[in-house]
């Protein structure tokens, strides 16, 4: 079958840097070709200079059969290419319809919207899609899940023929990736190009025909899916095999409980939540977003103000807000980094002591020298890729950066650690290495209560697994109990034996 799009010999230079180098990429009509790499690796590159962003230095496109130069994203999309970033590009006081035909509205000979017309059309899309969304609904109003299906909506609109999306089912829960994958596959006979990123190699294997990986801006492998073992990813990815994942630690009995939640609410979602997180314990916390995972961290770490109940650290009560919570010993790896994690205008010296920066003070001043030396202690026994401790932040990857954070709780000695979707948005080599740490982190007798929406990953590292439904405990699972199968069965409402709960 001729390719739909044909990209040979891509390459592309800032300063200091060769982001890519004489990279070819093909897909053709009906299937999806999973782009993936490390952090840095130039899949983002590869696809902004698909999509306007960046003009190559060298090398050719052609889509449908003719040159391809798309010189902003305007011209990329009108020629047929539509891409779907992470970060979500709706107008969120707008409904719907709105935001699906933004910028190509039908009008009526007066000039004026059609407004019935783009309601129907819009519906009409979304039938396509098999998606129950009225089209006059305000955008703000939709989850995350549905404002992506929009997302889709607006290429079909401008009946794109290549569609790329960017690490989608990054903040979606089990039951709402199974809903995009049915939604790939209808647009796969409808004949699209789909070109997926994912730092998610189960889902390579479940949505995507072939494979490309880049690694330092080259490509080093594609293949067939079908005639492609996952370990054959990896290597071609870190260009090194990964160490065997372990089981987690096994927790004495005797352990003593360090992070304590008795009846814990905020008077909206959270409900009257209790726990204990004993020394050296991971504790998984699963459910569905908007089951108050994220709101209950929230509240033991002091982020936001408890309506009932108490949270306690070694016994003994936490009152106050954050700065008062991390001088008891507790600290948090949140859910976004870049907002509430970093502060992404300073460097990493400053980030990764932002909690323990007294200790490198004297007379109202930063002793330079031992605080930087701090620092790069920090980075090797991190492993922080940075070129040191004053590179900007905002310049690490994902993964770099989430060690960063890490690393501020490392220097406080924190009995306890809040883990809020740990690894999303990094690639497969920072994530394994984020596992070792936090086996590091339970051989120091930290505790730990780790949120992920991610299952596969609560049950590889979890001691216990405890799952959320509607702000309250829905059950608790030791290591043995747990399967995939009986924490959905938690999530949506069913016990393990199949009843209601």
């Amino acid at each position: 079958m001729p390719a739909l799009l044909t990209m040979e010999g891509i390459s592309k230079a800032f300063p200091g840097v060769q982001a890519l180098s004489k990279v070819d990429f093909e897909v053709v009509p009906g299937e999806a070709h999973a782009l993936i790499g490390e952090n840095g690796a130039g899949k983002s590159t590869l696809i902004k200079i698909l999509a306007g962003v960046h003009r190559r230095d060298a090398g050719t496109i052609r889509f449908e059969g003719n040159d391809y130069r798309a010189a902003n994203p305007h011209e990329a999309l009108a020629m047929g290419v539509a891409v779907i970033y992470q970060e979500l590009n709706l107008v969120q006081k707008l409904t719907v319809a709105q935001n699906i035909f933004l910028g190509h509205e039908p009008l009526r000979r007066a000039g004026f919207v059609a407004a019935r017309e783009m309601n129907a059309r819009a519906g009409e899309i979304l039938k396509e899609l098999g998606i129950s969304i009225d089209p006059r609904t305000p955008v703000e109003e939709l989850g995350v899940a549905q404002k992506q299906m929009v997302e889709i909506a607006k290429a079909l609109s401008r009946a794109s023929r290549i569609l790329v999306m960017d690490e989608p089912t990054a903040p979606l829960t089990q039951s709402e990736i199974e809903v995009l994958f049915r939604v790939i596959a209808g647009l796969k006979e409808q004949g699209l190009g789909i070109i997926y990123i994912s730092h998610r190699l189960d889902e390579v294997f479940q949505i995507a025909d072939r494979v490309t990986v880049l690694r330092d801006g080259e490509r080093v492998h594609s293949s067939e899916v079908s005639e492609t073992q996952i370990d054959q990813l990896v290597l071609a990815m870190v260009g090194r095999r990964l160490a065997e994942e372990e089981p987690p630690l096994e927790v004495p009995e005797d352990a003593p409980v360090v992070l304590e939640a008795d009846a814990l609410s905020d008077g909206r979602v959270v409900r009257d939540i209790s726990l204990g997180v004993r020394a050296g314990e991971v504790v998984g916390l699963a459910g569905l977003i908007g089951s108050g995972r994220s709101e209950f961290a929230h509240l033991l770490f002091g982020s936001e103000a408890a309506a009932g109940g108490e949270a306690r650290l070694m016994g003994e009560t936490l009152s106050g807000g954050v700065p008062q919570r991390i001088d008891a010993g507790l600290g948090m790896v949140p859910e976004d980094r870049k907002l509430q994690g970093l502060v992404m205008q300073l460097l990493v010296k400053e980030n990764s002591t932002l909690a323990t920066l007294d200790k490198y003070t004297s007379g109202g001043f930063v002793r330079r020298i031992a605080h930087e030396s701090r620092v790069r202690e920090i980075i090797a026994e991190l492993r922080i890729a940075t070129r040191g401790p004053r590179q900007p932040v905002k310049a690490l990857s994902g993964g770099n950066q989430q060690k960063v954070i890490l690393s501020r709780w490392m220097d406080t000695g924190a009995r306890a650690l809040i883990f809020d979707e740990p690894t999303r948005g990094v690639d497969v080599g920072a994530k394994a290495e984020i596992y070792a740490l936090i086996r590091e982190l339970q051989k120091r007798g930290v505790a730990i209560l780790m949120i992920s929406s991610d299952l596969p990953e609560v049950l590889r590292i979890s001691n216990r697994v405890i799952v959320i439904r509607n702000g309250r405990v829905a059950g608790v699972l030791s290591r043995a109990e747990a399967t995939q199968e009986k924490v959905l069965r938690l999530m949506m409402g069913a016990d393990v034996s199949g009843n209601g709960v």
